[in-house]
């Protein structure tokens, strides 16, 4: 299982999977109320997953190849000139300074899904006064960015003044 390419539909059935599942949701009964099982486990050990996978958090040293999409969105979106600011990588929401090569210009990059936006376009206006920020949509091939929501973003983007990209990875 790709977690990572499934559909917010596809993550809340297998939620419920496990929760239904005696070697899951029976022994958690145990201890957290049946109808908490499901967002316990959304709200803890799988969001301490996705942030592991990015090399992230206090699991990130049981990642063994820990994903990199900050230094693809860095190279994709504003050059090979530029790259990411290691100790800058940040979650809620996912962000990054870049900085280039030979003028130290930097910026700062907040990324995430359609679903994610309004954290994106909130963190980049309380960034705005300061720094110019770039907004980053990303899309995947089970979840690509539909015409209808670009066209929305890009409106309410280009309304507060911030950048705004699309990629998919």
């Amino acid at each position: 299982m790709n977690w990572d390419d499934l559909t917010m539909a596809e993550r809340s059935r297998i939620y419920e999977e496990w929760v239904d599942d005696a070697q899951v949701g029976g022994l958690l009964i145990a201890y957290i109320p049946r109808s908490r099982i499901r967002v316990w486990i959304k709200d803890g050990p799988m969001k301490e997953y996705a942030r592991a996978r990015r090399g992230l958090g206090p699991y990130a040293q049981y990642v063994t190849n820990p994903v990199n999409h900050e230094r693809e969105i860095c190279e994709r979106v504003l050059g090979q000139e530029w790259s990411v600011v290691a100790d800058s990588i940040d979650v809620k929401p996912a962000q990054f300074r870049a900085i280039h090569s030979t003028d130290d210009s930097t910026c700062i990059i907040y990324w995430g899904t359609t679903h994610e936006a309004k954290h994106l376009l909130w963190a980049a206006l309380n960034t705005a006064e300061y720094q110019d920020p770039i907004m980053v949509i990303v899309g995947t091939r089970r979840s690509p960015i539909v015409a209808d929501e670009r066209s929305l973003l890009v409106t309410i983007a280009r309304r507060a003044s911030i950048r705004v990209e699309f990629i998919s990875l």
